[in-house]
């Protein structure tokens, strides 16, 4: 399965989950990507948009910093980031078991603008049953463009991701 199938997939797999919203998680990640889309931002970002939510179909708790990991090699740094912290970005709208505080510990972060922008104005909004939200098919090239670039990517990276997802498929086990 490469990269672009394994994100749509799971993306698919976030329209089972509302998280408590009338919009499913697939159609705010559609919502996201249409928002961030509209307001002239790059291709990067529009696809961490798209993504930013997509490993929750893994991962609930850490699907951030797992889908920074997937994107790392496609986009750069301060996108990575963005999705690394927008969990904590998140709390000061909603409950997610992080404190509404957490966002100032990313202050000094060259990356603190954009994820305040990100959350502020693309995610946390991005729950409107009645928004006009593009269709995924609208996205693809884009995704296709930006999967295509690479960025260097370090090894530990590739071994944080297997680790975790080791991790969480023997949780899943667990569980069951």
């Amino acid at each position: 399965m490469s990269k672009r199938e394994l994100l749509l997939t799971m993306l698919e797999e976030t329209a089972q989950s509302f998280s408590g919203f009338q919009v499913n998680d697939r159609g705010h990640a559609l919502q996201t990507a249409t928002r961030a889309c509209r307001a002239g931002a790059d291709d990067e970002v529009v696809v961490a948009a798209l993504f930013h939510d997509a490993a929750k179909a893994v991962c609930a708790l850490r699907h951030g910093e797992l889908i920074a990991d997937m994107l790392q090699q496609h986009v750069r740094a301060e996108v990575e980031q963005v999705l690394r912290m927008h969990q904590d970005f998140t709390a000061a709208h909603l409950n997610n078991g992080r404190g509404s505080w957490r966002r100032w510990l990313h202050a000094w972060r060259p990356s603190y603008r954009l994820t305040v922008q990100f959350v502020d104005e693309w995610d946390a909004p991005s729950r409107d049953p009645s928004y006009p939200t593009e269709p995924l098919d609208f996205f693809l090239p884009t995704v296709d463009r930006v999967l295509t670039a690479r960025y260097p990517v370090r090894q530990s990276v590739v071994q944080r991701i297997v680790r975790r997802l080791r991790r969480e498929l023997k949780e899943r086990i667990k569980s069951k």
